[in-house]
This record gives structure tokens, sequence and C-alpha cells, in this order.
């Protein structure tokens, strides 16, 4: 398999989350910030006090996407290089969001047991919304991708001048 292929085929999971992410956010704002005719009154004010703070979870709603779209951005540039065999320096902001991206599908790796021990209980629990399942389906896997590219990425670093020099003077007092 091709570096191309295998990078689109690990990501799948990952675009998919990101797509949903920004598909619900474009959801969130049409139903908060679009204000229907029934609570506008006649002279074309809108009465309702919780108009005036939609827009703050609207805000609150497109400050986590952000985020977590950088997270997941930078997993997927993780993945892209481990996949080329180029070693990646995970400097303080790479790190951070490859943590927050790991903790962001934490806890659906938990539900994701729990759903298991269901299966094995003969309890099965199917959401009727496609949507749904495809999603939950795919919000553990960037916690498997991540600890899976760090450790990959440790094993392309490359070795210092000074740290062969090192192993080669213990293979020879051997």
């Amino acid at each position: 398999m091709n570096r191309r292929m295998r990078f689109w085929l690990t990501s799948l999971p990952v675009l998919v989350i990101g797509i949903d992410m920004i598909y619900g956010l474009v959801l969130n704002l049409t139903r908060n910030l679009v204000v229907p005719k029934k609570i506008i009154a006649a002279d074309g004010l809108p009465i309702a006090p919780e108009i005036a703070l939609n827009w703050l979870q609207a805000a609150v709603g497109g400050g986590m996407v952000v985020v977590i779209s950088w997270a997941l951005w930078t997993l997927l540039q993780l993945n892209r290089r481990v996949i080329a065999g180029q070693y990646t320096v995970l400097n303080t902001w790479r790190g951070l969001a490859l943590l927050l991206a790991a903790l962001f599908s934490l806890p659906a790796a938990w539900e994701m047991l729990w759903l298991l021990w269901d299966i094995v209980r003969w309890r099965l629990v199917i959401h009727p919304d496609v949507r749904y399942v495809v999603v939950a389906l795919c919000l553990p896997y960037p916690l498997f991708l991540t600890v899976k590219r760090l450790a990959d990425n440790r094993r392309l670093r490359p070795v210092l001048p000074e740290e062969s020099i090192e192993l080669n003077a213990d293979e020879n007092l051997r």
C-alpha cells in the first residue's frame, strides 16, 4: 500500500469527526442566531430574553470547534509525516495539540469499552441516527492514532553522534 493511500485510510475517521464538528457548529449557529418569526414583535424587535444570550452559546461552541480542529489537524500532520518516514520535533504547541486530541477522544474510548461490556452481556443498544453511530464509532480512534504515531515518531528519532559513540563504547565493553 502506498503512502498516500495509507495516509487517507488512517486519517478517514479523524476527518469524519472534523466534518461532523463543523456540521454541528453550522446547525448550532443557525439555531441560535436566526430569530424565529413568532418571537419578533410587531415593531420588528425580538422580545425574548434568550435571544440576547444565544450568541454566547454559539461563540463557546465555535471556540471549542476551533481548538479541537487545531488538535486534530496537528494529529493529521503527525500522521502524514510519520507515514512518510520523517521525524517530527514535538514542541510545546504540538505536544499540547496532541494531548488535546487524545483527551478529546478519551471519554469516547471509555464509553466504547462499556458498550463492548454491554454487548458481552447481550444488551445491545443502537441509536437510530446513522450519523450519530458513525461518529460515535470514529471518536475513540484519535486516542489510539495519537499513541501509535507518537511511538512511531519516537522510533524515527535520529541518533545523535554523541549517543552513537556511547552506544559503541558500551558494545565494546561486552
